[in-house]
């Protein structure tokens, strides 16, 4: 007995699907996605700094790592660029239900840390430890080892810059493991393996100068320091810093900001390596901000003078926005506005990431063919929009595959409605 057309139709977009879903499922995808490297106050290095990573729900970070390489370099290129500076061994741990893990400094008793609240369904990581900050080594119970200022671990980001990268080792998970003072550019003219060494997969990387005069020596008008991220940032422009060229790896960007940097956030959750997928700012904790005293709600900032200064963001975010309440889950803006429909990533846009990443892999969990359809008549749309985009709407190539089973699925049940009528 021949099967009928419609079932043939069925199956061929379970099997799309089911494609779809292993290939997502063999590469699960993992962000650093905040990082809140330099407070307010000196005090503050050692309490209310934090990390946050996002993924796949659920997802083992076995063989995982986040790395800090140390950007600083001299005249004659002698400088510890391309040093790693700082380490979180992530093996033991696994993303949150919701897809997000924090890591966070021992709090003490002259500290308010407890202000920061975090997401319940998030991975939460606070160092417990012997150590300060994040703690070093035997003193960390959050996986933590650096070497600090002058060498002796003082369980912090260093505030004047550094590359972060979000590193697998498939290689010898002892032998081929990231160790701190390990020369990722012997040379200091680039990275000598371009995944950080053989057998890594740099999952995600952003590389920030911090402060002015890192990136570039103004008595000699030459480079100075490097970044190894597939993002970077700093606070030197060719408009402010004549004839500056950044020293990056080929093929990555550079975004110049014009003010000091003190946190680096994906814009919402996004998943792209430009300099728009980022939110690039400083912040502050001067009372005209709104900024609550001895607290942890730290707001977006302005240059001097309070509150008039040139806003010091690359995303326009209004003065005195809190930008730090959001530990273990969507970055701002998507904190405080509501999803847009196929928006299923969450990054404010509805593009074809949110059907290749997110709609094909969840596709029978928790969206179906109704989310689809949302994708389809938003897509273009952002979470700016007023209203959702109405009409027809470009079919995108990445759904092309995905578009013929289910139309082979509406011509084959009009054939049989026909033969029925």
């Amino acid at each position: 007995m021949k099967m009928a057309a419609r079932s043939w139709a069925w199956i061929i977009a379970m099997a799309v699907a089911a494609i779809c879903v292993n290939a997502t499922e063999a590469h699960a995808q993992m962000f650093i996605n905040e990082l809140f490297f330099d407070p307010p106050g000196s005090a503050a290095d050692a309490t209310h700094e934090y990390v946050e990573l996002r993924g796949t729900p659920g997802a083992s970070l076995a063989n995982h790592y986040l790395i800090f390489v140390e950007n600083e370099d001299n005249l004659s290129h002698t400088g510890g660029a391309g040093l790693i500076e700082l380490i979180f061994d992530l093996g033991s741990q696994s993303l949150g239900s919701n897809g997000f893990l924090t890591l966070r400094q021992k709090a003490n008793q002259f500290s308010v840390y407890g202000n920061y609240a975090v997401d319940p369904a998030a991975t939460d990581l606070q160092n417990t430890g012997t150590g300060v900050g994040y703690g070093s080594g035997a003193g960390s119970s959050i996986g933590a080892s650096n070497v600090g200022s002058g060498g002796a671990p003082d369980g912090r980001i260093e505030n004047s810059g550094f590359t972060a990268m979000l590193i697998r080792n498939g290689g010898d998970p002892v032998a081929n493991a990231p160790t701190l003072g390990f020369d990722l550019d012997v040379g200091n003219n680039g990275l000598d393996v371009a995944t950080g060494r053989t057998d890594w997969t740099i999952l995600d990387s952003i590389g920030i100068f911090s402060e002015r005069f890192e990136a570039w020596d103004p008595d000699f008008n030459v480079p100075l320091g490097r970044l190894y991220g597939a993002v970077n940032f700093g606070p030197e422009t060719a408009e402010s810093t004549p004839g500056f060229v950044p020293n990056i790896e080929p093929g990555t960007t550079y975004l110049g900001t014009d003010f000091e940097i003190e946190i680096a956030a994906r814009w919402g959750n996004s998943t792209g390596q430009a300099p728009d997928d980022w939110h690039i700012s400083n912040v502050t904790d001067n009372s005209l901000s709104g900024f609550t005293p001895g607290g942890s709600d730290f707001r977006q900032s302005v240059g001097d003078p309070h509150p008039t200064g040139p806003l010091e963001s690359t995303k326009n975010v209004p003065y005195g926005t809190v930008l730090t309440n959001t530990l273990g889950s969507a970055n701002y803006p998507l904190n405080v506005a509501p999803p847009l429909a196929g928006d299923f990533d969450q990054d404010g846009h509805v593009d074809d990431d949110d059907l290749n990443n997110e709609w094909k892999p969840r596709f029978g969990v928790d969206l179906d063919g109704a989310d689809f359809l949302d994708w389809q008549a938003n897509y273009g749309s952002t979470s700016t929009d007023a209203v959702a985009a109405n009409g027809a709407v470009p079919e995108p190539a990445a759904a092309s595959l995905l578009a013929l089973a289910i139309a082979g699925i509406a011509i084959n049940q009009r054939r049989d409605n026909r033969r029925r009528g």
